[in-house]
């Protein structure tokens, strides 16, 4: 029997060595893991400090460090103005009282309750011939029905549109009158 009890001598030394090794892989782990941790705060910490430093002294850096705050006050400009064309793309406005992010076509903020200013809309040239819409100087085609607009003179008002018909649609040099109707 002593060939059996060396052999599970043997296996037992294995497994206690295999379990050893897992303990100290699973300490060393931990340990790296915590390692990361305590780098990840040393970064944050300097982040803050690298912000108040920013703040503070904004407007009169010290020259090791002016082109890194020049940087951030030029990216930080940059985004404003990224976040107003993202604004005005999603037709948003800020309420005048408390800065909520209103549509444009909002007349109360939804937030606190204040009246939201109207921007007046430009004055109206003309009239399209079709549809009576306002067209807006410069204005090649009606936003409204999509009739060119040839020549401003022969625009009407929108009274005059009520009477017109579809027959007295101007037509352009290129068509003619049967491609037209």
């Amino acid at each position: 029997m002593s060939f059996f009890d060396e052999v599970g001598k043997k296996i037992t030394d294995v497994g206690q060595g295999t379990i050893q090794k897992t303990k100290n892989l699973a300490d060393v782990a931990k340990l790296n893991s915590a390692i990361s941790e305590e780098e990840q705060k040393i970064k944050t910490s300097y982040e803050q400090i690298g912000r108040v430093y920013a703040v503070k002294y904004r407007e009169n850096p010290d020259p090791e460090v002016a082109d890194f705050v020049k940087t951030v006050v030029t990216s930080e400009q940059k985004i404003a103005e990224y976040n107003r064309t993202i604004q005005e793309i999603k037709g948003l406005i800020p309420c005048p009282r408390c800065g909520s992010m209103v549509d444009r076509e909002s007349m109360f903020c939804p937030v606190c309750g204040q009246q939201m200013p109207r921007k007046e809309q430009p004055q109206a040239a003309a009239y399209c011939t079709a549809c009576g819409a306002a067209i807006v100087a410069g204005q090649k085609f009606c936003v409204s029905c999509g009739t060119p607009v040839y020549n401003p003179a022969s625009q009407v008002t929108p009274q005059e549109t009520q009477t017109q018909t579809a027959q007295d649609v101007p037509v352009s040099p290129e068509t003619t009158e049967d491609e037209h109707n």
